[in-house]
């Protein structure tokens, strides 16, 4: 009875400690977000309005509509001032993985988010075509905002694919165009 109420005890102590433990996916998340800041990237947890537009995701279970909020990860680098760009000016634009009526195709399998682009976002539009579709399927979100460029994901995919998008779209307009990226894989790298 004695070695019971030992056992017993031990438990109650070792449960607490192996709960604040990580978990495999919590390390291997880390891992993630520690590869891309080493090459410059910041990584934060924030709060979206989810950009899926199915209506039955956000009912509760009496029907009522819950608030759209999304908990994931954004990688953000800030990108590279165009040497042509007058001082103040800064194009914002925002794709999203889901469609909707009020978006308007760019790749695929992404949207622009809002129907009025202006010109100043045509160049970039050319590359993010191109390079949106090589993103992990779990990349809801991609934006631009005051020349910082973030891609929202729950980081279950491949963050090799994040930091090469990252870094192409943070060279766009600059002379660094044609810089190498890094890769995490091996000692090689890649041309971006």
């Amino acid at each position: 009875m004695v070695y019971l109420i030992i056992a017993f005890a031990i438990l109650l102590i070792a449960a607490p400690i192996m709960a604040v433990l990580p978990s495999k996916r919590d390390k291997e998340r880390m891992k993630k977000r520690q590869a891309a800041m080493r090459v410059g990237i910041s990584v934060e947890m924030t709060i979206i309005d989810d950009p899926d537009p199915d209506p039955q995701k956000y009912l509760s279970t009496t029907g009522k509509p819950i608030p759209r909020k999304l908990s994931i990860a954004a990688y953000r680098i800030q990108r590279h001032k165009p040497k042509d760009r007058i001082i103040g000016e800064s194009p914002g634009w925002v794709t999203m993985r889901f469609l909707d009526r009020h978006r308007t195709q760019l790749s695929r399998n992404w949207y622009w988010q809002g129907a009025a682009l202006g010109p100043e976002i045509l160049p970039i539009s050319e590359i993010l075509g191109r390079l949106l579709d090589q993103l992990p399927l779990d990349a809801v979100k991609v934006e631009e905002k005051n020349y910082f460029i973030s891609i929202y994901w729950h980081e279950d995919g491949e963050v090799q694919e994040v930091i090469d998008f990252l870094k192409r779209c943070a060279a766009f307009g600059s002379d660094e165009q044609g810089t190498k990226v890094k890769s995490l894989d091996g000692p090689g790298q890649r041309s971006g």
